[in-house]
């Protein structure tokens, strides 16, 4: 290339940023800021509601046809993973230890909700009012003596409200939610479990469950990788007399339509499957929704995209059988190129898949969910037919020979349950993550026509006691 050329390129090069910049500061751009740095104690306005800009609100629901208060924190982070108001932590750990003080006869479910693109924090955005209304339907439908806390955690998930615009932020995005978790983000996440669970996450009238959605699945998987590998290696027995049972700071992590490349998940998937024993229980569950077409179509164009860039990563073939991947260890899964990993989602890999998601009308699924081996857990999902509530089954299994036998599992899930990427505060999803902690909870797997629909109904082995969660991984001896 001439020197006039070289000229052209780099300046193309530095101009593109600058005017991509200039666009999005004239098309409503949405500013890094936090919203909610007001801390309790707020006064509520005239309806009893708090303010918009406390840190903690409050979610009228109805439980046993009386009124019920679910609080709400909400913990800010901005565009580098720096806390907006370190109070805001402080005052979600507050929250949770009042409500189990309150409650301490009745076990407490503190469901902490990570967003994606497009979100933040504010009342503006469809996640907030989502994840409050999710709170208050599904509070009916727990068993009794079950009180629900619901904490928020917020980013600039989006950087515009232009229709168009806004579609051209994906690399921005994407990029900030790897920037994102760090120490304010894991220290939020580990003092709100040691408020929920106890400094040794094993309280056995608490349970949290954590769940990050689309690039806040992405958020949610880098902060918990650290955290798991240090402590696998950490609980490494030194030979097989002595066990190397320990327990994550949650009782599940959820990625649900994660919008994140399976080179996020792989390294963590190939350590567990080498480093933990086989287990009946998840630590993670990674699931996407058939209807998903951000993750199944979006997400390779976008990584795609990545690759053209002069500064591309290198992706590599693994090894063996030929060339020089022939020196490199051989992909667990059967992957031959790294690029496979790069361009997709785990959850659309074949190869990373442990589990299928069916209802009773496949009797194939419905074989393999009495088969002892691999029938895991059954949600009975409400619908509505007509002017009537009825239900249908739909079975968690176990694929047949599946390479991932790790505590990480990775599904799909029918549309019945969520039909696209967005639309995840349904209640149709919140029974089905109430089987998963439910299943933890029982002795045995839920009868095949039940499916925990009526709790008070089922036998006494079935019957789930919150405080039995068997969440712990046992690691193995090297």
């Amino acid at each position: 290339m001439n020197p006039e050329n070289q000229f052209f390129q780099a300046a193309k090069r530095a101009v593109t940023p600058l005017l991509l910049g200039v666009l999005l500061s004239l098309a409503g751009c949405i500013p890094n800021r936090g919203y909610r740095t007001q801390l309790p104690p707020c006064k509520p306005g005239s309806d009893g509601a708090l303010l918009p800009t406390c840190s903690v609100q409050v979610v009228k629901s109805v439980f046993d046809n009386k009124p019920v208060d679910i609080p709400v924190a909400f913990v800010e982070f901005d565009d580098v993973g720096q806390a907006f108001k370190r109070g805001q932590i402080k005052a979600a750990e507050d929250v949770i230890r009042a409500e189990r003080q309150q409650h301490k006869d009745d076990t407490v479910v503190t469901v902490l909700f990570i967003h994606g693109w497009k979100n933040n924090a504010s009342d503006n955005t469809a996640n907030v009012p989502g994840f409050r209304r999710f709170l208050q339907e599904f509070e009916p439908k727990l068993p009794p003596h079950v009180r629900l806390v619901g904490v928020y955690f917020g980013w600039r998930g989006g950087t515009t409200n232009l229709a168009v615009v806004k579609e051209l932020t994906y690399w921005n995005r994407r990029d900030d939610a790897t920037y994102i978790p760090g120490s304010n983000l894991s220290e939020a996440l580990l003092r709100v479990a040691r408020a929920a669970k106890g400094p040794e996450y094993n309280d056995p009238q608490s349970n949290f469950v954590v769940v990050g959605h689309s690039f806040g699945g992405l958020v949610l998987e880098r902060t918990v990788t650290q955290y798991l590998t240090r402590r696998v290696v950490e609980h490494e027995p030194t030979d097989k007399e002595h066990s190397g049972d320990f327990r994550p700071f949650a009782d599940l992590l959820v990625f649900v339509n994660e919008a994140a490349a399976a080179t996020e998940a792989i390294q963590l998937l190939t350590m567990l499957k080498d480093s933990v024993e086989l287990q009946t229980y998840p630590t993670i569950v990674s699931i996407t929704s058939e209807g998903d077409m951000a993750t199944r179509f979006i997400l390779p164009v976008g990584q795609g995209a990545s690759l053209l860039k002069p500064s591309k990563k290198g992706l590599r073939d693994y090894g063996p059988p030929s060339g020089p991947a022939k020196e490199y260890d051989a992909d667990p899964f059967g992957i031959a190129k790294q690029r496979s990993y790069y361009l997709r989602s785990a959850t659309h890999i074949q190869q990373l898949q442990s589990h299928v998601i069916g209802s009773e009308d496949n009797k194939d699924i419905l074989n393999a969910y009495k088969d002892t081996d691999q029938g895991y857990t059954c949600a009975s999902i409400p619908f509505v037919d007509g002017n009537a509530t009825k239900f249908k089954n739909y079975y968690v299994v176990r694929r047949r020979a599946a390479p991932n036998n790790t505590p990480y599992w990775i599904m799909q899930m029918p549309t019945e349950i969520v039909a696209d990427h967005s639309n995840v505060f349904r209640i149709e999803f919140a029974t089905l993550l109430q089987a998963f902690v439910l299943r933890q909870a029982a002795d045995e797997k839920p009868d095949y026509k039940t499916c925990y629909r009526q709790l008070e109904l089922l036998p006494p082995t079935q019957t789930p006691h919150m405080e039995q969660m068997k969440s712990a991984i046992r690691v193995k001896a090297r």
